[in-house]
């Protein structure tokens, strides 16, 4: 009997967000679950592009769709 594990990510920036797609690619018929605090968060390395250009955080958004999108449950909840 095959066993089937479920992959969770705890953690929703930049390092959640590559390794829930990464794992979603390598092990695409696992479920994979990424548990992230907030429901939206600022790419970290594009706040000084914010302050000096872009003026709206709204345009700045990190966003999991992408990740959804491709079958990754997405859970905003503090752990």
């Amino acid at each position: 009997m095959k066993k089937e594990k479920e992959i969770l990510i705890i953690g929703g920036g930049p390092a959640g967000i590559v390794c829930a797609s990464t794992a979603k690619k390598y092990y695409p018929d696992k479920k994979i679950t990424l548990i992230k605090e907030k429901e939206k968060g600022v790419i970290p390395c594009g706040i000084p592009y914010m302050i000096f250009s872009l003026k709206d955080p709204q345009e700045n958004i990190l966003s999991t769709k992408g990740l959804e999108d491709m079958g990754v449950e997405v859970i905003v909840d503090k752990v």
